[in-house]
């Protein structure tokens, strides 16, 4: 976790970004209610008698220097639109905000929050690629591939939804090559990083196991190259984001082979990994912060009954940050499995695969054998049918007791 004693204007185009966006669903709501029969042009509630003096239009876009023209910003970020129509406003007023910032004066951390915020804002393609032109006229080539870096952000989430496994994602793996050339042939920096890593996320969100591992793989090796290259911090954050992608795909090469596991047990001692083999276990990695890792818990209690006596057993890496937290849920909930969690915090095995997104759920089978990376929900019951056989039926009364221990759960 990082700790930032200021916000960056990064973090703040981002956030102005998040707070319109809200909006559109309201607006979308809105025009839904209009639809089903309220009078558009009627206000909801009755005004007063006695009106209050007309405040100030937040959308009038102030004249001023590039510290006045972004406070204006903030402020306005503050204030998320209630209406398409104040949606409309604000993205003009934004617009017309960062437009100003850009020729007045700005610092160089001004400037790249504007071009930032633009670039958001525009979303089309096409006015992007315009924008990136413009910048590189205007001998800003800086400014420029920030907004060529969004034109590819949009161009991949484009082809996220027309490509499909079918098509061999032809449109996503076009658009990745495109980005690896990008980055390969400038400076690589946070604009450079946060795209890498939107391509590489949207890779392994495909499905497309292959193509995860041929992504991670290219940009591991291209941020290692250029970490040694540098001494500075830069190549300290290049390392250590390759060193993450390196354990993604050691996760994404586990089909067919051993995995390793690792830690500190809950309940105190080390693990032995090696007294699991001959079982087909369940790697869990979870948090209890994490709601859909919560939500797979009474299935997993089902699964577990079911399959512990035939020789399946799960185990649970926890990522929280506090044993105490870990302690209190396994107790409340009364989960039968081994937890690690060490005095230290996490197993080092969630580094070492890269786990970055929970709950990660992978299935293991009697020789240590890895056989789902995805064993999760039924998904997770189809597994063990080929392993160990169909669940058995149970009895009423067996189904009642564990009707009531799932309700317990929830």
């Amino acid at each position: 976790m990082l700790c930032m004693k200021k916000r960056s204007w990064l973090m703040i185009s981002a956030m102005v970004l998040t707070a319109f966006s809200v909006s559109i669903c309201r607006a979308e709501d809105s025009k839904d209610e209009k639809k089903d029969g309220q009078d558009g042009d009627k206000p909801s509630v009755e005004e007063p008698a006695d009106k209050p003096a007309a405040e100030e239009d937040p959308y009038a876009v102030p004249d001023g220097t590039a510290d006045e023209l972004s406070a204006y910003i903030q402020n306005l970020m503050s204030k998320p639109p209630r209406s398409q129509e104040e949606f409309n406003k604000g993205v003009v007023a934004l617009t017309e905000a960062v437009d100003k910032i850009l020729a007045a004066d700005p610092s160089d951390e001004q400037a790249t929050m504007a071009v930032n915020l633009k670039a958001r804002l525009m979303r089309s393609p096409e006015k992007l690629a315009a924008f990136v032109e413009e910048l590189k006229k205007a001998g800003k080539p800086k400014l420029a591939r920030i907004v060529e870096s969004s034109l590819l952000g949009a161009k991949l989430r484009a082809a996220a939804v027309a490509s499909s496994p079918k098509e061999d994602n032809k449109q996503i793996k076009a658009v990745i090559d495109q980005i690896k050339k990008f980055i390969s042939e400038g400076t690589i920096g946070r604009t450079e990083i946060g795209l890498a890593m939107q391509a590489a996320q949207m890779s392994e969100r495909a499905g497309d196991d292959k193509l995860a591992l041929k992504t991670y793989s290219s940009f591991a090796k291209l941020f290692s190259e250029n970490a040694k290259m540098s001494s500075d911090n830069n190549g300290k954050q290049l390392a250590k984001i390759a060193e993450m992608m390196q354990g993604v795909i050691n996760r994404l090469k586990l089909p067919g082979n051993k995995m390793k596991v690792e830690g500190d047990l809950l309940g105190g001692g080390k693990l032995d990994w090696s007294k699991y083999r001959g079982k087909v276990v369940l790697v869990d990695f979870w948090a209890t912060w994490c709601g859909p890792c919560v939500a797979e818990v009474p299935n997993m209690k089902k699964v577990y009954e079911a399959y512990h006596d035939r020789g399946f057993d799960i185990l649970g890496l926890s990522l929280d940050e506090k044993r105490e937290t870990v302690e209190e849920f396994v107790e409340q909930r009364e989960i039968p499995w081994p937890i690690l969690f060490g005095d230290k915090g996490p197993s080092p095995t969630v580094e070492y695969y890269g786990v970055m997104a929970i709950p990660t759920m992978i299935l293991v089978d009697k020789e240590g054998k890895v056989v789902s990376l995805k064993a999760r929900g039924e998904n997770l019951i189809e597994e063990l049918t080929k392993l160990l056989g169909p669940m058995e039926e149970k009895s009423n009364d067996d189904k009642q007791g564990e009707e009531k221990k799932a309700d317990k759960d929830v």
